[in-house]
């Protein structure tokens, strides 16, 4: 019976341990969480810094320094660049990377609408909020997010301008075959029907193309009075001179992702009348929007595009949100930028209602080789 006796004995000594290593154990990882919470906030950055968008993915990570310095005095926020090159492919991996070596908290971008869409389920499986400022043809959803405008509602704004303002009667598009250009091209044809104008020539081009005369040869045969170009920055400006050459004299226009510091470069004076949609009215900014012109201009050469001033939103929005949601709480951080209704930044007054963006269009042209608002 002695050996009954001593386990009785010892039984206390056992609990006592066990209770010891569970305060241990718990105390440590109180530690790790608190040590967790007192690192810097990483958000990771995927932009195109090579490639023929290179330029756009300068312009968005000059906007993202020029946050950083203005809006981090005090916030240990650590911006994590990887360069895509506009291919999914390699937005994938450096979601990837970003997600699984760095540890972001979040991510800005990718840009490539069939990049967003690639990212999409990795974003959700990992629950990391991807906020790009592009992706005008991508929907919202799971923690996908965007803040440029609804490809959709742009098309019948333009659509409407050519008819109404313009009435013109035989359109014409010319669009990227991607999931950003066919949003366009198929929101166009169906405003166009609903004002009773039939969309005469609609030609796709593959990413890449830099030679688009097969393309606007066959637009020219049918004889539009105008023709939607859906394609980025200066490669709107090859489309312009291309077209020209060719003899087409229809009117141009162009969506958000037209303005660029080096589109006037690359179509000269064959851009001149161009009219294109904007999401910011440049003709009433504020004084922190011309500030942020400003030290654009001085950081990245040129007037900063849709995307740059996106892009310093969602910087400022992300940090809003780390700071109301903390660290591990991805569901907050989604939520609490969903939950947006007339969110004022640099890029305008923007809302969110059943994972739906709304924004105003704004119209510009280009007058002697200028950007200009367009007279109401």
């Amino acid at each position: 019976m002695e050996p009954q006796a001593e386990s009785k004995t010892n039984k206390p000594r056992v609990t006592l341990w066990v209770i010891v290593l569970v305060l241990i154990v718990a105390g440590g990882f109180a530690l790790f969480k608190q040590e967790r919470e007192d690192e810097a906030i990483k958000i990771g950055v995927i932009i195109p810094l090579t490639g023929s968008l290179a330029k756009v993915g300068e312009d968005v990570r000059a906007a993202l320094q020029i946050a950083e310095a203005l809006l981090d005095s005090q916030d240990a926020i650590e911006l994590i660049f990887e360069d895509d090159a506009f291919l999914p492919e390699k937005s994938v991996s450096a979601f990837q990377k970003l997600t699984s070596v760095d540890g972001v908290d979040a991510v800005i971008g990718p840009l490539n609408g069939s990049a967003i869409e690639a990212v999409r389920p990795l974003a959700l499986e990992k629950k990391i909020v991807a906020f790009t400022p592009w992706g005008a043809g991508n929907r919202i959803g799971g923690y996908t997010i965007k803040n440029s405008v609804e490809a959709d509602e742009e098309a019948h704004a333009i659509a409407e301008l050519a008819t109404s303002q313009f009435q013109l009667k035989r359109l014409a598009i010319l669009y990227l075959k991607n999931e950003w250009g066919l949003t366009h091209a198929r929101a166009f044809e169906t405003a166009l029907k609903t004002e009773n104008v039939e969309l005469i020539a609609s030609e796709p081009f593959d990413f890449g193309t830099t030679d688009y005369r097969t393309q606007l040869t066959k637009i020219k045969a049918a004889r539009p009075d105008g023709l939607f170009i859906v394609n980025n920055g200066a490669a709107v400006g090859i489309v312009a001179k291309q077209a020209r050459q060719l003899g087409i004299a229809a009117q141009l226009f162009g969506q958000y992702a037209t303005e660029s510091s080096d589109l006037i470069a690359s179509g000269g004076m064959d851009l001149e009348g161009l009219i294109y949609s904007f999401p910011i009215d440049e003709s009433n900014l504020s004084d922190t929007q011309k500030q942020f012109v400003a030290d654009f201009e001085a950081k990245a050469g040129g007037k900063p595009q849709v995307a740059a001033y996106n892009a310093y939103d969602i910087y400022a929005i992300l940090r809003s949100v780390f700071k109301k949601c903390g660290r591990n709480n991805s569901l907050c951080v989604r939520d609490y930028i969903l939950g947006l209704k007339e969110y004022v930044g640099l890029g305008g007054i923007i809302s969110f209602a059943e994972q739906k963006l709304h924004r105003e269009f704004h119209f510009k042209t280009i007058r002697e080789g200028q950007f200009m608002p367009l007279a109401e």
